[in-house]
């Protein structure tokens, strides 16, 4: 009866022939009526599809990575056609004026993003819905009775539905938002993709393309099992504590550790936590994809096995590969102020291979830059703590002035370890660790950092390609670097040398200090070098400020990661702008009592909080002291990750307009080639990308190929316009 009213009420007809498989599966004998998502009197119908297919989307897109739009689209009923009906019904080819109507690019965006089809067979005699996987020509059968409900993943399976009498039944699609398929890019020039993705501004104004040094991808292993951007932020976000009692593989606490020194006749660390990697992270290497022989390789110190593997890792996020990497001009900064390795290692059992494996004075940047076979200059850097930032101050002044105008890309990285005994011995000594085995930084209980570990590597690139910046994590805006000369002590901080050298990197970049939102101080936790560090940043930041500035520093929950604290620190930075929220301090409980906060606007977050920031991106800052007097500031530029997803949502909902597409097209990368092509009916994009749709391919074929690559058949091909 139900479905008697509802043939009576609707108007039936035909797809374009051409598009008719997307829609109606393969071998269709079907006419359809599109209804509505309340179509009486099929509505309870309808709403029971509905239930069971955002439940199962739910799920799905969870697992599968998308996100599902509620509710269920385009719905249509459908019955076998009559005899003759089909020369009656159907609409006839498509036409150029359809075509240049955008009707080509619907269709593709159905099939671009529909998921999950849901097929509800109200009446059946002996129907039957075939099921084939990508490029299958073997179909799974499922006979279909009347008053049978079916879901099947449309994205990964085409169909057949084999009806025979009177079968009637319902159909309808979950969709996904259109950003998981589409906003792998959008082309354009430098400047209309900078007005979507946002630029660096320097007070008001946009800086130039030439001056900008963007930094690209990350990679990193740090304690707490983080070995990516996401992971970083999570863990500090958590106040995750990271510190671990060192383990027997790295030295025998029982031998080099005591509670009370003062009493101990000999020199031992008066602390045995650190923040550490795994011994699996430690050790594990895979010589053999860098062709390293196993004898030669476990020779080499745990510090440059990382760090080779982490270089690697950052250019294989670039596209990179070992061949496409032999004999490219491509620079390295490697910041290594010691492997902390016993340089005997192996020496008595195999004499050759040691000598061989070069284990005295390793080049640790000339050994990288060897096993890639890269032959741009390779650059060790030690200023003690700030190396990895004033390497990568190196490294943006390089590409700032290009000596070589080839090279567009480089490499910065440093690498930490923490594995000699003697090295807690003498810092012990010193009395620079802390007894508690913890980094309290800011804290009133500070009385010494802890020790950390940490492998970083980051490619730069100078701003050339407007795809870049789509692609690009942050940029680096200005930095600086100075020497505090012959201060108090060798290790005693210089409040006037400090203040200098962040007054200096704003000034050569030409920034205001109210610009600056966040500023990620080096705050290792002493109790000397925590209130200096304040003090400098209070003196530069806390005048004409409409709100404070949010002062971090991710050693207390890593521990001070010494030559890798800077790229620690980049890294920190953009995270902390990307996600426009900085992360709560870990085992901050009182502000040091010799922190000087009064009137100074700053906040030092014991909770994650939001940055009071421009929706066209935030500067932030950060600084690394060596404890040689070598001090380091940089200034960041990054934009928030939702509202770079919000802006690239809204230029690709006019991109159907011709204005729109004049100034912006949408682009992925080819899997077979890499080179851009269009994301909907995958036309290799030569030369401009603006181009109105017009290939439909046979539904089992893929659209994850560019035309160039494509060998499969067409339902509809137009020319290029």
């Amino acid at each position: 009866m139900v479905v008697d009213l509802a043939r009576q009420s609707s108007s039936f007809a035909l797809p374009h022939l051409e598009m008719e498989e997307g829609f109606l599966g393969r071998r269709s004998r079907s006419k359809v009526a599109f209804l509505g998502s309340a179509e009486e009197p099929l509505a309870g119908c309808i709403r029971n599809m509905t239930e069971l297919a955002d439940a199962v989307a739910s799920r799905l897109g969870r697992e599968a990575g998308f996100q599902p739009l509620p509710g269920l689209q385009q719905l249509l009923l459908r019955e076998p056609l009559a005899r003759g009906e089909r020369s009656t019904l159907s609409p006839g080819p498509l036409s150029e004026e359809e075509v240049e109507r955008g009707l080509v690019e619907q269709y593709l965006g159905f099939l671009q993003t529909c998921r999950l089809s849901v097929l509800y067979v109200l009446e059946a005699e002996k129907g039957c819905l075939e099921l084939y996987s990508q490029g299958s020509k073997t179909a799974l059968k499922v006979p279909v009775a009347a008053d049978t409900l079916v879901l099947f993943r449309s994205d990964e399976l085409s169909y057949a539905y084999v009806q025979s009498g009177r079968d009637v039944a319902l159909q309808g699609w979950v969709l996904s938002s259109q950003d998981q398929v589409a906003l792998q890019g959008l082309d354009g020039d430098f400047e209309g993709l900078q007005e979507v993705f946002g630029g660096p501004r320097i007070q008001g104004q946009i800086m130039p393309v030439g001056e900008q040094v963007s930094i690209m991808t990350a990679a990193c292993m740090i304690p707490g099992q983080v070995d990516g951007l996401d992971q970083n932020y999570i863990m500090y976000s958590a106040q995750t504590d990271t510190f671990l009692e060192i383990p027997f593989m790295r030295w025998d606490i029982n031998l080099y550790y005591t509670s009370n020194p003062e009493e101990s006749p000999v020199p031992k660390s008066y602390t045995k936590h650190a923040g550490l990697l795994s011994d699996n992270e430690i050790t594990g290497f895979d010589n053999d994809f860098f062709d390293i022989p196993t004898k030669h390789a476990s020779s080499y110190p745990p510090a440059i096995r990382l760090c080779l593997e982490k270089v690697f890792e950052s250019l294989l996020a670039r596209g990179y590969t070992r061949e496409s990497l032999r004999g490219r001009n491509l620079p390295l900064w490697v910041a290594d102020i010691g492997h902390e390795f016993d340089p005997f290692f192996r020496f008595m059992e195999d004499p050759d291979t040691w000598a061989t494996a070069r284990q005295l004075g390793m080049p640790s940047a000339g050994l990288i830059a060897y096993h890639l076979n890269t032959t741009g200059p390779a650059t060790c850097v030690d200023t003690a703590c700030s190396s990895s930032l004033v390497s990568s101050n190196l490294l943006y002044n390089y590409m700032r002035k290009r000596p070589d105008p080839t090279v567009t890309e480089a490499v910065t990285s440093s690498m930490m370890t923490c594995l000699a005994a003697l090295t807690f011995v003498g810092l012990s000594g010193a009395g620079m660790l802390g007894r508690t085995g913890r980094c309290k930084s800011f804290d009133n209980s500070a009385n010494g950092y802890a020790r950390g570990e940490g492998i970083v590597s980051q490619v730069w690139k100078v701003a050339e390609d407007a795809k870049d910046v789509e692609d690009r994590l942050g940029v680096f805006v200005t930095g600086f670097v100075n020497q505090d000369g012959r201060s108090a002590s060798l290790t005693a901080p210089n409040g006037p040398s400090q203040q200098l050298c962040v007054r200096s990197s704003l000034r050569l970049g030409g920034l205001l200090p109210a610009e600056i939102v966040c500023t990620e101080n080096h705050g290792t936790g002493t109790a000397l070098g925590d209130p200096i560090e304040v003090g400098s940043v209070r003196a530069v930041f806390w005048k004409g400020r409409d709100a404070p500035v949010v002062v971090t520093t991710g050693k207390s929950h890593q521990g001070h990661s010494e030559a890798s604290a800077g790229l620690s620190g980049i890294m920190k930075t953009v995270n902390t702008i990307r996600h426009w929220t900085a992360p709560s301090q870990c085992h901050l409980q009182l502000l040091n009592a010799h922190i000087d906060d009064g009137g100074f606007p700053g906040l030092f977050p014991v909770e994650c909080c939001n940055l009071n920031g421009d929706e066209r991106g935030i500067i932030g800052g950060l600084n690394s002291f060596g404890f040689g007097g070598t001090n380091s500031r940089g200034e960041i530029w990054a934009m928030s990750r939702a509202v770079a997803r919000r802006r690239g949502e809204e230029a690709l909902s006019g991109v159907q307009t011709s204005e729109a597409q004049a100034r912006i097209a949408v682009s992925v990368p080819c899997s077979v080639c890499q080179k851009p092509m269009c994301f909907l009916c995958g036309r290799a994009l030569h030369g401009s990308p603006n181009h109105r749709c017009a290939d439909i391919r046979a539904k089992v074929a893929s659209y994850d190929t560019c035309s160039d690559c494509y060998t499969g058949t067409f339902h509809y091909q137009g020319a290029l316009t």
